[in-house]
């Protein structure tokens, strides 16, 4: 407990305000912390100019790191998160025209193509005339046949037969495809040429 005596006048005493007073120094004792979190106190300076101030690696060192870590993880989020809607629209790819190789399709799927005749062939039947006779493919409904000179595309003919007679003094080659009822021909023609 301080000296609080010089706080009390003594009842003897003038009560001279001019005098001078006199107190005794009290020191306090630093009593050890039991506080884990507060660091040691630095030890003292160096007068040596070469070393490096050695600052203590305590919790309250860390916490910018800490802070540092987590505003790096929101910028790397928000990236992701912006990207992300923003995102440019990809195209569908466009469906391109490739041969299909089946034995049998059901036309009871209205996204069946029919496949291709079967044993093309040509034979010249007079010096005028030219016969193509086919087999039809396997197919669950109705087909037609659609046919053109090889190498004209866009001159397609129907006709619903198995066979096709043209007349032509030369070498006559032709392509043949399957239509379903749909209205969805092979991907393949199946191709012949007679003379």
């Amino acid at each position: 407990m301080p000296d609080t005596s010089w706080a009390h006048a003594d009842a003897g005493a003038a009560t001279d305000d001019s005098r001078t007073r006199a107190r005794m120094v009290t020191t306090v004792q630093q009593r050890a912390s039991s506080d884990s979190t507060i660091p040691p106190p630095p030890p003292p300076a160096s007068s040596a100019p070469d070393e490096p101030l050695q600052l203590p690696e305590g919790p309250r060192r860390r916490w910018p790191a800490y802070v540092a870590s987590a505003v790096v993880a929101l910028v790397v989020l928000a990236v992701v998160i912006i990207g992300a809607l923003n995102s440019p629209d990809v195209p569908e790819p466009t469906p391109t025209t490739t041969a299909a190789v089946t034995d049998d399709v059901p036309s009871g799927d209205d996204e069946a193509y029919p496949p291709a005749p079967l044993d093309l062939a040509g034979e010249r039947v007079s010096d005028d005339v030219v016969r193509f006779t086919w087999t039809a493919p396997t197919w669950d409904g109705d087909l037609v046949y659609v046919w053109r000179l090889r190498g004209e595309e866009g001159t397609e003919q129907v006709v619903g037969e198995t066979s096709l007679e043209l007349t032509d003094p030369g070498t006559v080659c032709v392509e043949v495809a399957s239509r379903s009822e749909q209205g969805r021909v092979s991907f393949e023609y199946a191709d012949a040429c007679a003379g």
